[in-house]
């Protein structure tokens, strides 16, 4: 195993941002042996094994314990070494008015780990691929101190399952700002279905906000990268004339996460928690109501019942089979999503969350 200052870049050598840090022509990198090498061979192109990434990521905090192995962390910019980084020029420009990363540290195994799979394969339908709602891997660098992969990330505020908790015990969530939410998510799911990405998991835990109010999806593990065979109907028009895969269950999750922001109340036979379930069966609208009606609490319906009609409307379309065929682009022009919030109010609203936070602890009220 190398010594920690062996894999060090040296900053008499000063490296060249790029757009694209998956197919930049890195310096020669020290070779790992024995298992290490082997394990990391395939993925070789996806790390950057010039840096030794706890020169430039200090203080690391762990933040959550994940499947797998997989432990976040918040790590502190190194400040003084950060030019010597290689990486995309949005990246860098956001490195300087930020502090602070998230760090994903992923197990390297001699047998090999299915977490460690599934990160090289959202790399790879990924690749090249940037849009301002999906939270994307920075970059990747091998620990040489514990066998880990390391995974730089932009850090996330907060979830938006942890914004519907609150809601849950008192927070207030306008339409507007359930809107300027649901604007983000959808924003996410447009950009992958004109990508031919379908996700099988869009779920609170999955989005995250930044503390500018940016919601992203993430989490892409399991999401698919679908053929043009996957589109009958597509070869001469280019207009389907079937279903995407996946959008009628997505649109599905969409709505719950609509209506969960609005209650404050899970669906948990129509809501799967864990990424493995894949995304709910496709109810009808008056299926998807009539579990309302059926719970013994008719508190979520109530508070349905007294959102806009422009909310109400927009339930019902998450519905309609002509999303299934043409997208979320009827969605994105309804009247509930015109009227979202602007991006300050979804930012007011962590500062909102934290001092809630705050009251809820000095009353002592359980969540």
């Amino acid at each position: 195993m190398l010594s920690v200052d062996a894999l060090v870049h040296s900053t008499a050598s000063p490296r060249v941002t790029v757009l694209n840090p998956w197919t930049v022509s890195s310096p020669p990198a020290m070779q790992y042996q024995g298992w290490v090498q082997s394990a990391i061979f395939l993925y070789a192109d996806f790390i950057d094994l010039s840096i030794n990434p706890r020169k430039y990521y200090l203080d690391l905090q762990e933040i959550a314990e994940g499947p797998g192995g997989t432990t976040l962390y918040v790590a502190r910019l190194a400040d003084s070494r950060c030019d010597d980084l290689t990486l995309p020029v949005h990246v860098k420009e956001r490195d300087r008015h930020a502090a602070f990363v998230a760090i994903k540290s992923v197990p390297i195994l001699p047998s090999g780990s299915e977490k460690f799979n599934e990160v090289f394969h959202e790399l790879s339908i990924m690749r090249d691929l940037r849009c301002e709602n999906i939270l994307h891997m920075d970059a990747l660098y091998v620990d040489p101190v514990e066998d880990t992969l390391w995974i730089r990330m932009e850090f996330m505020t907060r979830s938006l399952s942890s914004i519907i908790e609150l809601r849950r015990v008192g927070l207030a969530l306008s339409d507007r700002i359930i809107a300027g939410c649901t604007k983000d998510i959808i924003s996410a799911l447009e950009y992958l279905r004109v990508h031919d990405i379908a996700p099988k998991s869009v779920r609170a835990g999955n989005v995250l906000v930044n503390n500018h109010g940016v919601l992203k999806l993430t989490n892409l593990s399991t999401a698919v990268k679908l053929s043009t065979s996957s589109f009958p109907g597509t070869e001469v028009s280019h207009m389907p004339t079937v279903p995407y895969p996946n959008i009628a269950g997505n649109a599905t999750s969409l709505c719950l996460l609509v209506c969960d922001m609005a209650t404050g109340h899970r669906l948990p036979l129509l809501a799967p928690e864990t990424p493995d379930e894949g995304p709910p069966s496709s109810p009808t609208f008056q299926q998807f109501m009539q579990v309302y009606f059926d719970l013994e609490d008719w508190s979520p319906l109530s508070s349905m019942a007294s959102r806009t009609p422009a909310f109400r409307e927009f339930i019902k379309m998450c519905f309609e089979p002509a999303v299934a065929i043409t997208g979320y682009q009827p969605l994105i022009e309804s009247s509930f999503i015109r009227d979202a919030c602007e991006r300050s109010t979804l930012a007011q609203l962590l500062a909102q969350c934290t001092a809630f936070e705050a009251r809820l602890r000095e009353q002592h009220v359980p969540r």
